[in-house]
């Protein structure tokens, strides 16, 4: 089965406060996740944010600043139809979701918009509830969600319709879109702090299939605002207003009978120029775009990629690269593929590319001492794991991340194994280790300096955890430095074991390594933990590029597998090679499943 479901609901947005775009959608597991890329680096992803079950799957998404702070909010209607929302700080963790007001108001999926109220640092959520009228939720800076609160009449649209809200430029009011039940274009409108106002009837009745999806944007180089939607003939139309002017249109935009009636839209400035694009899938699964640069005459359709890849008229969105003057454009294909298309200035479209389903998951699973394994099978220098916690880690026997590293062939017979753990017993604290091998029977290292002290046996929300590896020219691991702040920020502890300064170490013992895994387990002796709680994110970066395999790869010298258990779960990585890797985790709290081998490591407290 694919991971994502092929046409479904995606939206984009910058992660504000860095440079960095972001692209959710809900998979197959009911489970939100987001993919994204740094500038003009490799896409990453995707990374599943809360729990699964939890949404339709790719329903309609809409994400936002949370205006008045460098917030990115992301939101949808979940499986009990109340508006959640997702979020994350800057460069955090991502939390949530969070209910906000009462369930069972919407069909769940039901399409969502998201948008500043103009004139206010305000963030509002639109959606129709199954009365078929218009309701509106708000925050004001960082305080507390309001609403739903209900602009104009119940019964004048579907439950759960398609809209889109904009600024109406040249002025502080924020304008929402919709199309009723008589196919006519609506808008509902607010001047700053003011009364919502409408809805307000714009063009004719009957020209659009009730509660089709709808774009808006600024005419680009103009105070002008579009509204756009494929008409019942397959025609794309356009409708507009100069600042605070009469509505004009509907207008036709190339061929009828181009594109499925109600076919989705979505509207961008071709960045870099004084240009607007508008996207729609047509009825060969082609990719198209018509466009217009200020005020002169619109253009198109042009067609980008190949015939037959998209389902037709599915849902798509389009963006800004962030930190580029690239426009981008995502949907997902006919096997449920991540695709972009992209253009850089007034340059040619290139594109679609696939971003594509994660690398399957080991046969395993993704969970306990069974994960992905990263490796480029020559040396990976510079690897630094970072766990940054999003709930509360507690465990009946405690708790531990290891990377389990594997050397070349020839290179090491045997393993390092570099960890950080909570033991279940004794003064609360976390411990740093080291334990290499020989063979499964004969251990080189194995030393357990103190990291930090915690207030309980649980490692709180909030605090952050690294390792980081040492190397010699020769790329072999010299030593590891343990670190770990609290969910203030503060260090709360660093120690660093340099391998060579340890007793009976000599330099023939060290070696490089080609591959690791990372095992979140009980916390030593082949034991068997049971997590209650627990979730965050795993951050790798190396030196040099990766790639993510769910078996061993053939390059290393010894086959190895962590005793220890634990009914933990991994998120999917990306096939895409690249430096860094973000991965979630989580208790399981079905059990999970646990990887068997006659080959493992048997971790062995004291020296």
């Amino acid at each position: 089965m694919a991971y994502f479901l092929a046409g479904g609901g995606v939206a984009a947005s910058q992660q504000f406060g860095l440079t960095q775009t972001d692209v959710f959608t809900v998979n197959q597991n009911g489970q939100l996740t987001v993919t994204w890329v740094a500038g003009a680096g490799e896409w990453q992803g995707p990374l599943e944010i809360g729990p699964t079950g939890y949404a339709p799957v790719g329903c309609s998404v809409a994400a936002s600043q949370q205006f008045g702070l460098t917030q990115t909010d992301v939101f949808l209607v979940n499986n009990a139809g109340q508006l959640a929302v997702y979020w994350v700080f800057e460069a955090g963790v991502w939390g949530g979701p969070g209910g906000i007001g009462p369930a069972g108001i919407a069909p769940p999926g039901a399409c969502v918009a998201a948008s500043q109220q103009i004139g206010l640092n305000q963030t509002d959520v639109f959606l129709f509830d199954h009365n078929g009228q218009l309701n509106v939720y708000w925050v004001d800076n960082a305080g507390a969600w309001q609403g739903p609160g209900k602009i104009g009449p119940a019964g004048i649209a579907n439950p759960g319709a398609f809209l889109t809200a904009s600024r109406q430029f040249g002025l502080n009011q924020t304008d929402v879109f919709f199309v009723d039940k008589n196919g006519q274009l609506n808008v509902c409108w607010v001047d700053n702090a003011g009364a919502w106002q409408g809805a307000g009837k714009i063009g004719p009745a009957g020209i659009a299939p009730a509660g089709c999806p709808v774009a808006a944007s600024q005419q680009i180089g103009l105070n002008q605002t579009d509204v756009f939607l494929i008409d019942k003939t397959g025609k794309l139309n356009v409708y507009w207003v100069y600042e605070a002017g009469a509505w004009g249109g509907p207008g036709g935009i190339g061929p009828a009978g181009i594109a499925n009636p109600g076919s989705h839209v979505a509207a961008s400035r071709q960045f870099g120029l004084s240009q607007t694009d508008v996207f729609f899938v047509d009825k060969n699964g082609q990719l198209n775009v018509c466009w217009v640069v200020n005020a002169g005459a619109w253009g198109g359709p042009g067609k980008i990629g190949p015939a037959g890849l998209a389902p037709a008229g599915c849902n798509l969105c389009a963006s800004q690269q962030f930190g580029l003057s690239q426009t981008d454009v995502f949907f997902f294909d006919n096997n449920g593929e991540f695709r972009v298309s992209w253009v850089v200035d007034a340059g040619a479209w290139g594109g679609p590319g696939v971003h594509g389903n994660p690398v399957a998951a080991p046969s395993a699973g993704l969970g306990s001492n069974s994960n992905y394994f990263l490796s480029n099978c020559s040396n990976i220098t510079g690897l630094s794991l970072t766990i940054d916690v999003s709930q509360d880690i507690t465990g009946s026997d405690g708790f531990g991340f290891q990377i389990n590293c594997y050397s070349g062939s020839k290179d090491f017979d045997g393993a390092q194994q570099y960890l950080i753990y909570l033991s279940p017993s004794g003064s609360p604290q976390l411990t740093a280790m080291v334990d290499n091998w020989h063979t499964t029977t004969s251990q080189l290292i194995n030393t357990q300096p103190k990291l930090a002290s915690l207030p309980t046996h649980t490692l709180p929300a909030g605090y952050k955890l690294r390792i980081s590896l040492t190397n010699d020219a020769s790329g072999n691991i010299t030593g590891a430095t343990y670190q770990a702040w609290d969910n203030h920020g503060n260090s709360i502890g660093s120690t660093t074991i340099t391998l060579l300064s340890l007793s009976g170490v000599t330099q023939a013992d060290l070696a490089p390594i080609v591959a690791f895994q990372l095992n979140f387990v009980d916390y030593l002796n082949g034991g068997k933990t049971v997590l209650s709680s627990g979730a965050g994110l795993l951050s790798y970066s190396a030196t040099s590029d990766m790639s993510v395999l769910n078996t061993e790869p053939s390059c290393v010298d010894f086959n190895f597998v962590t005793e220890e258990t634990a009914n933990s779960k991994y998120g999917p990585l990306s096939s895409s090679a690249s430096h860094t890797f973000t991965q979630s985790f989580n208790y399981d709290p079905t059990g999970g499943t646990i990887r068997k081998t006659a080959k493992v490591m048997h971790m062995t407290k004291g020296l």
